[in-house]
């Protein structure tokens, strides 16, 4: 490797950690009220992080370097009703001034699933759709029966609700329900399965385990938020040009360390790389031979941690129409490949799949099998147990395409 290839791998480092950088988006509305902004993906209006609240006439948002693939909503809390406008659209002037003709979309609807005598069901899934977009949530014992689907367009929603009764899958038929801009949050919506299911005795159902009461002085309309959804102060302006200063300088200081190293220390350098696997690379290169096939790695389990608003869930093209790539989906679009053999599920080490910082996981909460293509799943003795398309497991369960799986409150989805 020359003195001249060391300082473009350097130069390459730099120019990559500055290509993160966000852009400012200036949101303005026709009036001061109760609202709350977010990015979400357009392929999943349902999909939503981070809410900013905004109590004033404006606020600044830092959004994607790229702003294809997203949009800019803002959720009027009186009215109910949700602005949305493309960020690609309001990055070219970095201006959204919102108006009432935005507004095509209902915040939240609430649904109770219940069974005999009017209990709520222990577990099953909600499936809805509305024009184009579809909705799922997943229903397990600390949900006490309560599903709620959020960023619905205006329209005719049709719901279905999937559950186990004795041995057999069912599901309910379908029921429509007209979602309605301007009628702030809309009353709870009941539905009952007539079948004999099991459900939560009435003094253990009067609130739902993982929701987190937001009640003051008699006002319970944002008690059913998840908690993901807790507010953030919104951010300074100043404050957050300064840090974009500061961070660029400090990014500098060290693009400078690293060019200074390469000038000074080619042949450490280049002894780096080499053992790193990258010197033999050059060396091909530099004699314009082609470069050797790289060697299959074994696949491991990776868990992608939140960051930015997550794309929709979409399935990843296999590398070979003749091997399958077994993979638990997050609702955010983070992946977990299988690999060949056991794997456990768990809070913590020494489970090979770790759900940190998820405290309806046991730290040995199950246990995923793979053989080839085969998948199968059995809870360890958890303590909020692990479920198939809404049904708490009793033994293994082989997974297939599109199964829901849930390991306590945390939800995925099979993928091959």
């Amino acid at each position: 490797m020359t003195r001249a290839t060391g300082i473009l791998w350097a130069v390459l480092l730099c120019g990559s950690a500055l290509a993160q950088g966000a852009k400012p988006v200036k949101i303005t509305f026709p009036s001061e009220g109760d609202r709350e902004v977010w990015i979400g993906p357009a392929k999943d209006p349902g999909l939503f992080k981070d809410p900013v609240a905004a109590n004033g006439t404006s606020i600044t948002l830092d959004a994607p370097a790229d702003p294809a693939g997203w949009v800019l909503y803002a959720h009027d809390k009186k009215s109910g009703n949700v602005a949305e406008k493309l960020l690609a659209e309001a990055a070219k002037t970095g201006e959204w001034k919102v108006l009432p003709t935005e507004e095509r979309r209902v915040f939240r609807m609430e649904f109770h699933v219940t069974g005999e005598g009017s209990a709520p069901v222990s577990s099953a899934v909600l499936k809805a759709k509305i024009g184009a977009e579809t909705r799922e949530a997943l229903l397990t014992p600390a949900d006490k029966g309560l599903a709620n689907l959020y960023n619905l367009p205006a329209g005719t929603l049709e719901v279905v609700v999937q559950y186990k009764t004795g041995e057999a899958t069912k599901t309910t038929p379908p029921q429509s329900f007209e979602v309605k801009l301007g009628s702030g949050v809309p009353a709870p919506k009941t539905i009952t399965i007539a079948d004999k299911v099991e459900t939560i005795p009435e003094e253990s159902a009067t609130k739902p385990a993982d929701v987190k009461s937001t009640e003051t002085k008699g006002d319970t309309k944002d008690a059913a938020k998840p908690r993901e959804r807790e507010q953030v102060p919104a951010p300074n302006p100043g404050i957050s040009f300064l840090n974009l200063i500061i961070g660029l300088a400090v990014i500098g200081g060290i693009c400078y360390g690293i060019y200074s190293y390469v000038k000074k220390n080619p042949k450490q350098v280049e002894d780096v790389l080499k053992k790193a696997g990258l010197g033999d690379q050059q060396a091909q290169i530099d004699s314009d031979l082609p470069p050797a096939p790289a060697q299959p790695q074994p696949i491991k389990p990776i868990v992608l941690g939140d960051a930015a608003p997550a794309a929709a869930l979409t399935p990843i093209a296999s590398t070979s129409a003749a091997v399958a790539n077994p993979r638990l989906v997050r609702p955010d679009g983070s992946i977990v490949l299988l690999s060949e053999g056991a794997s456990t599920v768990g809070r913590e080490a020494p489970a090979e799949i770790v759900l940190d910082g998820e405290s309806s996981v046991s730290r040995q909460h199950a246990r995923l099998e793979r053989t080839g293509d085969a998948v199968t799943l059995s809870d360890a003795g958890s303590t909020n147990g692990t479920f198939v398309n809404g049904v708490r497991l009793t033994g293994p369960v082989s997974l297939k395409v599109g199964d829901s799986v849930q390991f306590g409150a945390v939800a995925f989805r099979y993928e091959e």
